[in-house]
């Protein structure tokens, strides 16, 4: 059996969030299970409700894309972050999601 992990969003502090990880994998950014990869993406920004990857973890989505494309042990991979990538026809969510999506949807 697998625990999930978990991730900052909107209202949370990754800092905060690791500190009160105390160095247990309760925040590791990737976990795999079985021949899925699982990729955990911050998206949070301080005092923010949209979301922004950071060019450290669009770098870090690419390495672990890459890597993963190499793995013989992955053959699908989740990623997982909390700011909806996808520009929805909802008035209330243009505000609230990932405003970096084009970057994002290009890897």
């Amino acid at each position: 059996m697998h625990h999930l992990d978990g991730f900052p969003g909107n209202h949370d502090s990754a800092a905060v969030m690791q500190e009160a990880a105390n160095g247990s994998d309760a925040c590791e950014k990737l976990v795999q299970i079985n021949n899925w990869q699982l990729i955990f993406l911050d998206t949070s920004i301080e005092g923010q409700a949209h979301g922004n990857l950071s060019q450290t973890e669009l770098n870090f989505l690419e390495n672990s894309l890459a890597l993963a494309s190499h793995s013989p042990t992955v053959e699908h991979c989740l990623l997982c972050l909390h700011h909806n990538p996808v520009e929805g026809n909802a008035s209330w969510m243009k505000d609230i999601g990932l405003h970096n999506r084009s970057h994002f949807l290009t890897l």
